[in-house]
Parts: structure tokens; sequence; C-alpha cells
């Protein structure tokens, strides 16, 4: 005998953080910030991310949006962004081997790249 699944939250968009799942909302302007990887040397990644203060009306913590393609697509994207700050991973794609004080950091995104 199966019983229905009884949901005590509204449906929307989760992930794993810390070890537990958490439900995301959208980042508010002028807060977060925005982290630029790289995947590979032609493909690069940007999420914008946003811890509340308190969750929101959905029980969200989080605010995150998220944006995949080229290094100049990735960028223009990123700088259109109302957030906080824009950090770009450097050095770029470590070598393998490198050691752990050589490895990938961040840095502020310059205004003009």
């Amino acid at each position: 005998m199966s019983r229905p699944v009884i949901r005590r939250y509204p449906t929307g968009e989760t992930g794993p953080l810390g070890g537990r799942t958490e439900r995301f909302g959208a980042p508010r302007p002028g807060h977060g910030h925005v982290w630029i990887t790289y995947r590979s040397e032609e493909k690069c990644s940007a999420l914008w991310q946003d811890e509340y203060p308190e969750p929101d009306e959905n029980g969200a913590r989080v605010g995150h949006a998220s944006f995949d393609g080229d290094y100049e697509a990735v960028v223009a994207w990123a700088r259109a962004t109302p957030a906080e700050a824009v950090y770009v991973a450097w050095p770029v794609l470590p070598v393998p081997g490198t050691p752990a004080e050589a490895c990938i950091g961040y840095q502020p995104l310059k205004p003009t790249d």
C-alpha cells in the first residue's frame, strides 16, 4: 500500500550544500559574489552566490545563478550581474602536481580584461 508524498514546502530547485539538501532562491541585486572558474581551455563557468541573512518565504537560505560558455561570454554575463563583487580563478589552469600554495585562488576581475 503506497501513501502519497506530502510536501510541506514549495517545490523548487534544490542542491547539496554542506552535506545537506539546500533550497535555492534568486540572488539579490547588490549582494553576493560571482565566481568565474575554468572547466577547460575553451570552457568557463560563473556562479553568482548570495547567502541570505534569513531564509526567504520559500525556505531558501542561498540565492544562486550560473552561466556556462566561453571566456568572453562568461565575463560579459558576470559583469552584467548586479553582484557585490566578481572574482576570477587564478592561475587559470594549474599544472598537475602543482604544490598546494600555488593552486587555484581567486582575484577580483579587472574592470577591463
